[in-house]
């Protein structure tokens, strides 16, 4: 029985966090978010007490900061969630991500390590690989990331597997690729306002949030139709495989690294066909040329995922594109 277990979930207010905050009340976990609401806001939890009728324990602080005040007791495991994760600011202020990604985490652990606290999930990213050549990405390619983003990641997967190992701890570290949708019923979503990601920024155009026209870089590949293929997950089934991780380590000891995609993806095109469908309206986009150096295709081989974690994902491109259409549509104003 989870009754009772407490989880500590770092960044437990933002997107993904608070979608793992609702799935752990759902499952009988007590979670605990520590989050400084720098990127996030209180809203999503505070639709999620009202509809559990259980207070959740928020914590106001900042990773980076003197946790030794942060008296936390019986906590269970630690889902990893807050850093910062933007790639072209990554480049524009290499230090200070650093410090807030790789910093941030052994301030964490170190205050793990004090409260006794052995399991850790961490969230990680497809930008440790790189530029991949071939698809789909299995566990054993090389890291090689492009940006101060992706090598912060991979610095955080260092640091925890070497703590794991000299503590005696375990961990899971989850590298995921393109993460979008929200909750099925429209009731909890991403909060950001002027969303970079494809998918929301795609409908926030749509619906007259942001004036622009969609760019599709390219339709002359060689794939199934010509444009590039992206491997985007729910963000339901994401949270999903964290829990799975959260059973995992009730049984395993080590440190554990897993991939979680659809391992087929979705093309650019088959993106844009599910948009019109969701929306009954063409898209407004043009093509324009490839990028340089523009990745083809890019999936995540998640079979290792789906055999030791026992996890598969649910939900299709059809569902990721529909979620996060009603939770725009419901939450901010619109002109459609």
């Amino acid at each position: 029985m989870n009754t009772g277990k407490r989880i500590l979930v770092t960044g437990g207010a933002g997107y993904i966090g608070s979608h793992m905050v609702q799935l752990l009340l759902q499952q009988g976990y007590s979670p605990i978010v520590l989050d400084n609401f720098s990127t996030s806001s209180r809203s999503n939890l505070e639709y999620i007490q009202n509809e559990s009728g259980t207070t959740i324990e928020i914590i106001d602080k900042d990773i980076t900061s003197d946790l030794s005040d942060l008296a936390l007791e019986n906590i269970d495991a630690i889902i990893h969630f807050a850093a910062w994760k933007s790639v072209t600011e990554s480049v524009e202020k290499p230090l200070e991500y650093y410090k807030n990604n790789v910093y941030g985490t052994i301030n964490l652990l170190q205050w793990a390590q004090k409260h006794s606290v052995k399991k850790f999930i961490f969230s990680s990213s497809s930008a440790v690989y790189g530029d991949v050549a071939n698809s789909p990405v299995t566990e054993e390619v090389q890291a090689s990331p492009l940006s101060p983003y992706g090598r912060s990641k991979l610095y955080m997967e260092s640091v925890i597997t070497d703590f794991a190992q000299a503590t005696h701890s375990n961990a899971v570290i989850l590298r995921y690729f393109n993460v979008a949708g929200n909750a099925m019923d429209g009731t909890i979503g991403d909060q950001t306002k002027d969303p970079v990601a494809v998918i929301p920024a795609v409908i926030c155009s749509y619906l007259g949030y942001k004036p622009i026209t969609f760019q599709m870089y390219g339709d002359t590949f060689n794939t199934r139709d010509g444009s590039a293929v992206r491997d985007f997950i729910h963000v339901l089934d994401l949270v999903d495989a964290h829990l799975k991780a959260l059973e995992y380590l009730d049984q395993k000891q080590g440190a554990f690294t897993f991939n979680l995609g659809t391992k087929s993806g979705t093309t650019i095109k088959e993106l844009i066909a599910a948009l019109e469908k969701a929306t009954g309206e063409p898209l407004n986009y043009e093509v324009v040329p490839a990028r340089p150096g523009e990745i083809v295709v890019s999936i995540a081989d998640s079979t290792k995922a789906q055999q030791e974690l026992k996890w598969t994902p649910k939900y299709n491109i059809s569902d990721i594109v529909e979620s996060s259409l009603k939770w725009y549509r419901d939450t901010f104003p619109s002109r459609k």
